[in-house]
């Protein structure tokens, strides 16, 4: 019975499976091995295929269990489960996997025209690269293999052909025909698959295995699918098994290092290679959708693919001039995955998602939304624009049904629901999945074929989709190109950087930037912000960046680059600055042959001087706390009045002078020698005692270029 769900504001059509929106279901020609929880021995006795006369799917009869792949499927597949996947809503799907599934699995979805079907061995290769043999056991396979109207009956005659190779195939692999007319449309031919009964019947077929599944959008392409590096990056496959695992290790910082393993490695395994059921889930969130970048195969192949498209439009370069062009192409798109990710932290659907390395959850495709939302590509190119607004909108609709399910349960108020509804809202999170988007585009990267981006750089001087640069980002920022009308980001952020220019150094008087006066356009992307409509609890409130926010979060998207960019310099800047301390000893003022140099450069926050202290008593972990403790255990008035200077209401105030004077004398460093560093003269100059002898000598230097003498550091003699 489905706990989370709402009146449908769009309506299915009947074998659908999205709302309101036709999807053909094309016929599979073809479907490789299934693997089973039968042993494989027995399987490959007792299988036998034959011909379903009620709709023409090719059958895989598995011992005494018979696998469509159709919606039939659950008929059969539910028998592992003893669960009913027509009853259950996304919702609900997501919440018994939180509590119950054992790992993860991928129903791989790619479109190839007929031409290029030969190179269907060398394709699988690359994409099962580096995945166990147990692994495929959670992968499936559909491609859409599509031939203009016209080329009918050479498309089939190429189905027929690859039967035999996928056959052959490790896992289930299903080939669907399109057809297409006029001008090719890629969002309608990627959701005809990601919309097929092929595709619905593996997602189900996962469910029951106690997997929670996720359709993985590719390309059908030889690049690695190894993240970072093609030589010690792990699979993408690997890589999300650990990112979503339930665990309290944080890996993400580690993605595409051979360091991280499935997380199936360390699970039981049935004798079919599937995790153990156990009362504890694997998942630690489970994301609608997850995106990765992508990164070019560079050399021969780059090259030859790009010239093949250009000879195509006429346009011939030479081979130096080819090249050059690849020279700085290649290093383009590192550089476009760079400023995504700079985005994608303002907000992950802010940026376009790369169709070739896209994640969606599975059961989410499957069922739609609790309101009937489903989740389809664009009709043509460019085809995630409409896929990020329609899962925004989708994830708008799984938390109205949460929390419409929590107000009717009776266990909060109204007002204390919308307020909750609110945080979750704005920051893209859900009570169930976790974070609703995952986007890494730096580091959860991989190969794929870049010859038709390359091609059309070189014809139009400039890389399509990139995210350098304005353009891209404001058509991403509003909901349609009218809505983009007189808004001047650009003004914005030529502002912003006018003003950091002025200040070569980070200061007080950069803290009064902000939005000032520019113009902002008309409605945001829904992709961004979508309003709960008025028959809802939740009705004037928004998913994601709420109206009031909008020129703010304008300005933040104006500026981020650059801003990004202006961090970066100052923390080299203060690096240098550490390193100028640690490396050089400077002259002490008035005492001609001393010199003093940095020992120890201390954590740059409030307590440095307590730090320093530490490390001048040998106990470099020191704390306030216990600082403080041990001051008042000396149980002396000078002790006690110590504690108090630097606890309490001044336990935020960074020690002074005399604090430092104060209580390296009660420590027991009676010869304590105090300085600052003149930065006119680039000398030390002596606050307290004497540092020509002293050998407790603690020293006040700037935390950052060009600031305030601010920080405590441990200096000794040279």
């Amino acid at each position: 019975m489905r706990k989370y769900e709402l009146a449908k504001s769009h309506t299915p059509i009947p074998g659908t499976g999205a709302g309101g929106i036709a999807i053909p279901s094309p016929q599979s020609r073809a479907i490789g091995q299934l693997r089973t929880l039968i042993d494989a021995s027995e399987a490959t006795a007792a299988r036998r295929d034959f011909q379903d006369a009620a709709n023409g799917v090719v059958v895989q009869r598995v011992g005494n269990m018979q696998f469509l792949l159709n919606r039939q499927f659950t008929t059969e597949a539910s028998e592992l489960s003893g669960r009913e996947l027509s009853e259950e809503s996304s919702l609900d799907m997501a919440a018994h996997a939180m509590s119950k599934a054992t790992g993860l699995a991928y129903v791989i979805n790619c479109i190839v025209s007929y031409h290029e079907l030969d190179d269907l061995p060398a394709v699988v290769a690359a994409m099962t690269e580096s995945l166990a043999e147990h692994d495929l056991n959670r992968i499936a396979l559909v491609i859409g293999v599509n031939a203009p109207k016209s080329e009918e009956a050479a498309l089939h005659a190429a189905l027929d052909a690859a039967s035999d190779t996928i056959n052959e195939l490790g896992f289930a692999v299903a080939l669907v025909p399109l057809t297409f007319e006029g001008a090719f449309p890629y969002g309608t031919m990627r959701n005809q698959v990601l919309h097929s009964d092929e595709t619905r019947a593996m997602t189900e077929y996962f469910v029951h295995l106690g997997l929670h599944p996720y359709v993985s959008i590719q390309d059908f392409d030889t690049g690695s699918r190894l993240v970072g590096d093609s030589q010690i990056g792990q699979h993408v496959f690997h890589a999300l098994d650990a990112l979503l695992a339930n665990t309290e290790d944080d890996d993400s910082a580690n993605i595409g290092m051979q360091g991280i393993e499935s997380s199936f490695a360390n699970g039981d395994l049935n004798e079919d290679g599937i995790p153990e059921e156990d009362d504890e889930s694997h998942l630690g969130m489970l994301p609608l959708m997850i995106a990765g970048g992508y990164r070019a195969v560079s050399g021969h192949d780059l090259k030859e693919r790009t010239r093949r498209r250009l000879a195509k439009v006429s346009k011939e370069p030479s081979d130096k001039e080819l090249e050059e062009h690849l020279a700085s192409f290649v290093p383009s798109i590192s550089e476009d995955m760079a400023h995504r990710q700079h985005y994608a932290r303002l907000h992950p659907l802010l940026p376009y998602a790369p169709e070739p390395n896209l994640f969606l959850d599975a059961t989410a495709v499957m069922r739609g939304s609790p309101r009937g939302t489903p989740l389809l590509f664009g009709p043509g190119g460019a085809e995630f624009t409409e896929m990020g607004k329609n899962v925004n909108r989708f994830a708008a609709d799984e938390l109205e049904a949460h929390f419409t399910h929590a107000h009717d349960s009776g266990a909060l108020s109204l007002d204390a629901i919308r307020d909750q509804l609110t945080v979750h809202a704005g920051n893209q999170r859900h009570p169930i999945r976790g974070t609703s988007f995952m986007a890494d585009y730096a580091n959860l990267n991989v190969e794929t074929d870049l010859s038709r981006l390359a091609a059309s750089a070189y014809t139009d001087a400039r890389t399509a989709q990139s995210h350098v640069g304005l353009t891209t980002l404001v058509d991403r920022f509003y909901n349609t190109k009218s809505d983009k009308t007189g808004a001047q980001a650009t003004l914005a952020r030529d502002k912003f950087t006018r003003t950091i220019s002025s200040h070569p150094h980070i200061s007080p008087d950069l803290m009064g930037i902000g939005p000032g006066s520019f113009k902002i356009g008309k409605s945001m992307s829904h992709a961004l912000s979508v309003p709960y409509g008025k028959d809802s609890l939740f009705s004037g409130l928004h998913h994601g960046v709420p109206p009031s926010l909008k020129k703010a979060f304008l300005y933040q998207t104006a500026i981020e680059t650059e801003r990004v960019a202006y961090l970066d310099q100052q923390v080299e800047q203060h690096h240098a600055l550490i390193d100028n301390f640690k490396t050089n000893a400077f002259a002490l003022h008035g005492a001609p042959g001393v010199q003093l140099a940095v020992s120890h450069w201390t954590i740059a926050d409030g307590d440095c001087g307590v730090y320093a202290l530490g490390r001048l008593g040998g106990h470099p972990d020191i704390t306030r706390a216990k600082l403080i403790e041990h001051l008042r255990g000396l149980n002396t008035d000078a002790a006690t009045a110590a504690a108090n200077r630097i606890s309490g209401f001044n336990a935020t105030l960074w020690l002074s002078h005399d604090d430092l004077r104060i209580i390296g004398q009660l420590l027991g460093f009676a010869d304590i020698a105090i300085v600052t560093f003149n930065l006119s003269l680039n000398q030390w100059a002596i606050v307290h005692g004497n540092p020509s002898t002293s050998t407790h000598i603690i020293g006040g230097v700037p935390a950052s270029l060009g600031g305030p003498i601010n920080h405590w550091v441990v200096l000794q003699r040279s």
